[in-house]
């Protein structure tokens, strides 16, 4: 009897990937995504650092949410932002861990969800510590993302919660760039095939 070996994945679960992609009319473009889950079914992330012109006190109303967000300008005027191109209409939460059960666990700093439990916590003052809101995801099927990787369209970074939640959006791809020792000028030695 034959013994298969069974093959095992790196997995880049709690990494940021930087988008090395030239098209600057496309949702990558210098997009930091954070990876949610990665196995070998594929993976899911997050895009960090876009935004919309769409506010949390905003959502709250349009979401018809109890809100004491007014009193918190902390929560009220941050923005929602671009998870990625699929299930654009479907709410994330990216956020630091809480006692509730609605989200799922990531690691155990960082858990995820779809849930509305969530906002309502964030609009009455009683949601995670930290968060982030974005409209859509990012899905990769079975060995795309490593794929892609290989080919060179992502730069790769363990993550953390200072860039994640501490660095503002628009500064978050200059400063992982920075953290892996790369100016932006850079960049055109990493992207591509060789």
């Amino acid at each position: 009897m034959a013994v298969q070996k069974q093959q095992t994945i790196q997995t880049f679960t709690n990494y940021l990937l930087l988008s090395l992609s030239d098209d600057e009319d496309g949702v990558f473009h210098h997009s930091v995504v954070y990876i949610c889950d990665h196995n070998e079914d594929g993976a899911l992330g997050l895009i960090i650092n876009k935004e919309i012109d769409l506010k949390m006190d905003d959502l709250f109303k349009k979401l018809e949410l109890d809100s004491i967000a007014d009193n918190m300008p902390y929560i009220s005027k941050k923005h929602v932002g671009i998870g990625g191109s699929s299930e654009s209409e479907r709410g994330f939460v990216l956020h630091t861990k809480t006692e509730k059960e609605y989200s799922s666990s990531i690691t155990r700093e960082l858990s995820v969800t779809t849930s509305l439990d969530v906002l309502e916590e964030i609009a009455l003052g009683n949601g995670p510590e930290d968060f982030l809101m974005a409209l859509g995801c990012a899905n990769w099927g079975s060995g795309q993302l490593e794929q892609e990787i290989k080919q060179n369209q992502w730069l790769l970074l363990l993550s953390s919660k200072e860039i994640i939640f501490g660095v503002p959006a628009k500064e978050k791809y200059n400063k992982c760039l920075e953290l892996l020792g790369i100016k932006p000028w850079q960049l055109s030695m990493f992207s591509g095939n060789s």
